[in-house]
């Protein structure tokens, strides 16, 4: 604590500036804090003994100081560590499940209609494509030497009839196998064929099956009968011959998290019965700067309120990259943008292709016209008369003009790969958002159907309700997938700051006071001492001031009075 000898305010108010100086009783107080200044202070002392004190009092400084830039050097980092908790419930909701065919389109069902449409001259040059993407995958760079130019008439065709992976795509209700399309809790439950759009997703993978998105499926007891099992088809007969793999990817996924580009998936082949065993983690992540979470409203949800996943953030500076690259957007980014009536979105990327163009930038494509079209939402009826015309929106309206089709995607996706993997396009990191669900995936895999006697038994008169399949039609084709919670538990993941105000304020008070005696309270005596001795400066100031004008006047008096006499 501080001890005066005199307050410091007394006596020392304008209202007595005749006062006598009491500026030296002003600041005559005990020093502050403590009383370890007062050692080397005190004239009674002997010289050797404030010399020590002195010298201990130097150290006590010094390692103050270092202890209080360490302090504020941890305050600084913002770090901050996890907590986890496991909290049990008693339902849990399944994730929303993407499930998409390795076969991007029929390629049966695509020879039939351009060899009844008698386009087989479009037939030979799509398939001098695929053989092109063939030779391709073998180069050790990757690169595809062909060019839009090369498939011109083939792109000019897709544009006027539609999109080759829509008015071809392999049927999802056929991709389902059995009287019931899938059975969660022991319940078949029936996906009515004939609105398809409302559990199809468009993605790279062409057309794919969406399970749950609206969250109804919630698991009550833990296990596999408590889960969901589907029995997929893969058609391996109409099977694309560039199609590398035959099975099914299947996403794991948030309710409103959009799955667009193969990546993040896991692979199940026909004639295999995989598990899929979830644990649910919920995360909640702090922001700059203790954090790199940000909350980034996304472009391709269905959900306003859904922010932008790490996986959409990879799609979406994926697709900016093709604008930029191949100048026209992929046609199940538009699909998908158009069904959710996200023209906004459509139109700022128009207005970017648009605006490429008018700059000069990079080479376009000379597949057909681009003309600047105007971002308005007016439906062009389709001019097409064949027979099986697609009726999927897209294609009617003037953001056909810049949507890339099948051909192109192929090339554009191509060129790519191989310009991230040389290291000409970089993409910047992406950040989580502040709170999201995610699932780990614990997987298993057996063979499927065993045995010809477990076919016979059990799957042979109940896969299909038309015809009976064989038993090696259904080794080729067949796969039964079960994703289902073990145990009906959550995982809380919380990021915390690792430093509190408060605590790096006890910290910082407890360094100071145990070794110098600092408090708040002397920081506040510092303030009343500091303010004081101005004022007694400026008193000082003002009364010399005084004093020498008086002493002025009186000169001049006694020079008047001098000349008087004169």
């Amino acid at each position: 604590m501080v001890v005066l000898q005199v307050e410091p305010w007394n006596g020392a108010t304008p209202s007595a500036p005749d006062d006598h100086d009491k500026t030296h009783e002003m600041f005559g107080f005990q020093d502050l804090a403590s009383d370890y200044y007062q050692v080397i202070r005190q004239k009674a002392r002997p010289s050797w003994c404030r010399f020590v004190w002195g010298i201990v009092i130097l150290i006590l400084m010094i390692f103050t100081g270092f202890m209080v830039y360490q302090l504020l050097a941890d305050y600084f980092q913002y770090k901050s560590f996890v907590e986890s908790h496991i909290s049990w419930e008693k339902n849990l909701t399944l994730p929303a499940i993407t499930i998409c065919n390795t076969n991007p389109l029929n390629y049966t069902r695509l020879k039939e209609g351009l060899t009844n449409g008698n386009d087989t001259r479009l037939l030979r040059e799509f398939e001098n494509l695929m053989d092109e993407y063939v030779k391709s995958s073998s180069k050790p760079d990757g690169n595809l030497n062909i060019s839009f130019e090369d498939f011109a008439d083939f792109n000019s065709w897709e544009h006027e009839e539609g999109s080759l992976v829509l008015k071809f795509r392999p049927s999802l209700y056929h991709m389902l196998f059995g009287e019931y399309d899938y059975v969660f809790r022991g319940i078949g439950n029936f996906v009515d064929h004939t609105d398809w759009s409302k559990f199809s997703q468009m993605t790279e993978l062409g057309v794919c099956f969406e399970l749950n998105d609206d969250g109804s499926l919630k698991q009550s007891s833990g296990g596999m009968k408590g889960g969901l099992a589907v029995d997929l088809d893969a058609n391996v007969d109409h099977y694309l011959f560039t199609t590398k793999s035959k099975g099914f990817v299947i996403f794991i996924r948030d309710q409103d998290e959009t799955i667009m580009l193969n990546r993040g998936g896991y692979m199940v082949s026909p004639g295999s019965e995989t598990f899929l065993k979830l644990t649910q983690n919920t995360h909640t992540r702090l922001g700059k700067p203790h954090g790199t979470c940000e909350n980034i409203p996304s472009q391709f949800s269905k959900y306003n309120h859904h922010y932008e996943t790490v996986r959409e953030c990879t799609q979406r500076q994926r697709m900016e990259a093709m604008l930029d690259m191949c100048h026209c957007i992929p046609w199940y980014l538009a699909e998908r943008l158009f069904t959710l009536n996200k023209t906004d979105v459509l139109d700022a990327y128009s207005e970017r292709l648009q605006q490429d163009k008018r700059d000069g930038g990079r080479e376009r494509r000379q597949t057909r016209d681009s003309p600047d079209i105007p971002p308005t939402d007016e439906v062009v009826q389709s001019t097409s008369t064949s027979a099986w015309a697609t009726s999927e929106p897209i294609f009617k309206t003037h953001y056909s003009q810049l949507t890339c089709g099948f051909v192109e995607m192929y090339i554009c996706d191509k060129k790519l790969d191989t310009a991230v993997m040389n290291g000409d396009i970089t993409f910047e990191p992406c950040h989580e958002p502040c709170e999201y669900h995610e699932w780990n995936v614990e997987i298993a895999s057996t063979l499927f159907p065993p045995s010809e006697e477990y076919f016979e038994r059990f799957l042979k008169d109940q896969v299909y309700t038309i015809e009976t399949p064989t038993y090696e039609f259904i080794r080729d084709n067949m796969a039964r997938v079960h994703i289902y919670y073990d145990e009906l538990k959550v995982m809380n993941k919380v990021q915390t700051k690792a430093y509190e105000p408060q605590n790096f304020i006890a910290e910082f008070g407890g360094t100071v006071d145990l070794f110098i005696g600092f408090s708040f309270f002397t920081v506040f005596q510092l303030i009343e001492i500091s303010f004081a001795w101005c004022l007694a400066k400026l008193w000082q100031r003002r009364k010399n001031l005084n004093q020498i004008e008086d002493n002025s006047n009186n000169t001049k008096s006694a020079n008047s009075a001098n000349r008087s006499v004169v």
